[in-house]
C-alpha cells in the first residue's frame, strides 16, 4: 500500500480533487445513520443471553416444562401486619385494578387464592378470603391458617406475616410490559398519597420489571459515559495540541464512526443487549486513536515541509501503520465469533466492524478535511518549549533505563505476571440478577425483600458441553 502511494498516487492531489465529495458522502451517511438510530431496539431480556446459542438442552427442557419466566410481575407489600382490615382492603383493591388490565391473564393474591379446607363431612376447595373481613377474630384466624398452610407460607405470606405478594401472570411470551408496569406504578403512587398513615410499603419486582430497569440504567449509562469519554478525550487533546483543530478533528472522526456503527446496527436489526451496550463506548475510545496518529504526524511533517508535501508524507507513512493497528484490533474482537453465546459472537462482530469503519473514517474523512483546510492548521502543536523539553527528557530517560536495566525490568514484569495469574484463578463467576445495580436501587430492594421473605427467585442448572465450563449456574 505504501509503495502504491509512492509510485502511482499523490495523496495530496487525490484528496484535493475528491476531498469535498468524500466529505459530502460522509455527511449523507451520517444523516442516514442517525435517522435510523431510533429503530434500534433495547433487548435486556435474560433470554437474549442464550438466544440462538447451541448446546443448551437443559435450558430448553426447563422452558418447555416450566414456561417463560418473563411473563410475571410481582408486587410485594410490606407492613406491620398483613391481616388487618385496611391491608386486606389494599390487597383487594390492587388485585381488582390489575385484573382489569388487558395484558393480564391471572392474578394470584391472598384475596384470589384457593385453599383446601375440611368441613364436617367433606373437603372443599374455596377462596382463602371472602370479601374483606373486619372482625379481628376472623383476621387472626386467617393469619394462623396462612402460617400453617404450605400453599401460602413463603409464597404469599412471609414467616412473620408482615410481607405478602400479588403475582401477576401475563398473556403469552410478552417481552415488554412497560405500559402495565407504568399503570401499576401510578396506582401505587396514588395509594401512597391517599394512605400515608397505613405504613404499607410497595415494591414492584419480577423479571419484566428488572428488564425495564436494566434498559433504563443502561441507556442512562451509555449517554453519560459517552459524554464523559468525549469530555476527557477533548481535555487531553487540548493539553496536547492547544488549538481547536487538534481537538475537533479526532473527536469528529470518532463521533462519525460511532454514528455509522449505530446505523449499521439499525440496518441489520441488531438490538442493544447487556453486552452490546458497550459498543458505543468502545468505538468512541478506539475511534479517536488513528485520528491522533495522523494529525500528530501531519503537524510534525509541517515543521519540515510545505503543507502539500507534509500531507503527502503523512499519508504515505501512516496509512499502512493505521491499517495494521486497526486490522489486528478487529481480528482480536472478531475472534469472539468462536464463543458459544450468541450475543458475545454478535458483540465481537460489531466491534470488529466498528474498528474498521473507524479506520476508513480516519483515512478518508480526516485527510479530506486536512487537504481543504491545511492552510489553517497550525504548524506547532501549541506546547511550550519547556513542555517539549520536559517530554523529550522524560522519553530519553525512559529509553535509557530500559536499555540499561532490560533484564531487571523483564524479571519484575515476569513476577508481576505470575502473581496476577495466581490471583486470576481466584476470580468468581457472578451471574446473579441485579448484581450490576446498586443495592439502593428500588428494583434491587424489591427483589431483595421478595427473596428474603417469600419464595424469591428460581434456580436452574444449565449444562454446557464445553471444555471450559462443564456446569454454569444461573439465577433466573
Amino acid at each position: 500500500m505504501r509503495q502504491m502511494f509512492k509510485r502511482n498516487l499523490d495523496p495530496s492531489l487525490l484528496f484535493r480533487r475528491l476531498g469535498l465529495v468524500l466529505i459530502l458522502l460522509f455527511c449523507a451517511a451520517v444523516f442516514l445513520a442517525l435517522s435510523s438510530v431510533k429503530k434500534i431496539r433495547l433487548d435486556f431480556g435474560f433470554h437474549s443471553l442464550f438466544e440462538k446459542s447451541a448446546g443448551l438442552p437443559a435450558l430448553h427442557r426447563y422452558k418447555k416444562q416450566y414456561g417463560e419466566d418473563i411473563n410475571l410481575i410481582i408486587v410485594t407489600l410490606k407492613t406491620n401486619g398483613i391481616f388487618t382490615a385496611s391491608t386486606v382492603r389494599q390487597i383487594e383493591d390492587l388485585t381488582r385494578f390489575i385484573e382489569k388490565q388487558p395484558e393480564v391473564e391471572k392474578v394470584t393474591s391472598l384475596t384470589r387464592v384457593d385453599v383446601i379446607r375440611a368441613r364436617e363431612d367433606e373437603i372443599v376447595v374455596e377462596p382463602f378470603i371472602r370479601g374483606v373481613p373486619k372482625d379481628r377474630g376472623t383476621l387472626e384466624a386467617l393469619r394462623r391458617e396462612a402460617l400453617s398452610e404450605r400453599v401460602l407460607r413463603r409464597f404469599l405470606v412471609s414467616d412473620d406475616a408482615k410481607v405478602t405478594a400479588v403475582v401477576v401472570e401475563l398473556w403469552g411470551h410478552l417481552q415488554r410490559q412497560n405500559r402495565l408496569i407504568g399503570a401499576i406504578e401510578r396506582w401505587i403512587d396514588r395509594e401512597r398519597q391517599k394512605n400515608r398513615h397505613d405504613h404499607i410499603e410497595y415494591y414492584l419486582g419480577g423479571v419484566n420489571v428488572i428488564q425495564r430497569e436494566y434498559e433504563r440504567v443502561a441507556t442512562q449509562d451509555m449517554v453519560e459515559n459517552g459524554a464523559l469519554i468525549i469530555a476527557i478525550v477533548a481535555l487531553l487533546l487540548v493539553v496536547l495540541y492547544r488549538n481547536p483543530i487538534g481537538v475537533v478533528l479526532p473527536v469528529l472522526s470518532s463521533l462519525v464512526s460511532l454514528a455509522l456503527v449505530l446505523g449499521l446496527m439499525a440496518a441489520t436489526d441488531e438490538p442493544i443487549t447487556m453486552i452490546s451496550q458497550l459498543v458505543p463506548e468502545i468505538i468512541l475510545i478506539l475511534g479517536v486513536a488513528d485520528g491522533v496518529y495522523i494529525l500528530s504526524r501531519y503537524m510534525e511533517e509541517r515543521r519540515r515541509h510545505p503543507a502539500q508535501q507534509a500531507f503527502t508524507e503523512t499519508m504515505r507513512a501512516m496509512v499502512v501503520a493505521c491499517f495494521f493497528t486497526s486490522f489486528t484490533t478487529a481480528v482480536g474482537f472478531g475472534s469472539c465469533v468462536a464463543a458459544d453465546m450468541y450475543i458475545i459472537r454478535r458483540f465481537g462482530v460489531y466491534i470488529a466492524a466498528g474498528v474498521m469503519i473507524s479506520f476508513l473514517t480516519v483515512i478518508l474523512l480526516l485527510p479530506s478535511i486536512l487537504s481543504l483546510a491545511k492552510s489553517t492548521i497550525p504548524v506547532e502543536t501549541g506546547r511550550s518549549s519547556t513542555a517539549d523539553r520536559f517530554l523529550d527528557a522524560f522519553l530519553s530517560w525512559t529509553a535509557e533505563v530500559a536499555i540499561r536495566h532490560g533484564g531487571k525490568i523483564m524479571g519484575v514484569a515476569a513476577v508481576v505476571i505470575g502473581i496476577s495469574l495466581v490471583f486470576s484463578f481466584r476470580m468468581k463467576m457472578q451471574h446473579r440478577l441485579l448484581s450490576e445495580i446498586g443495592e439502593d436501587n428500588p428494583v434491587a430492594k424489591a427483589n431483595a425483600i421478595f427473596e428474603n421473605h417469600l419464595f424469591g427467585v428460581l434456580e436452574c442448572d444449565i449444562r454446557e458441553s464445553s471444555f471450559w465450563c462443564s456446569l454454569l449456574r444461573y439465577r433466573i
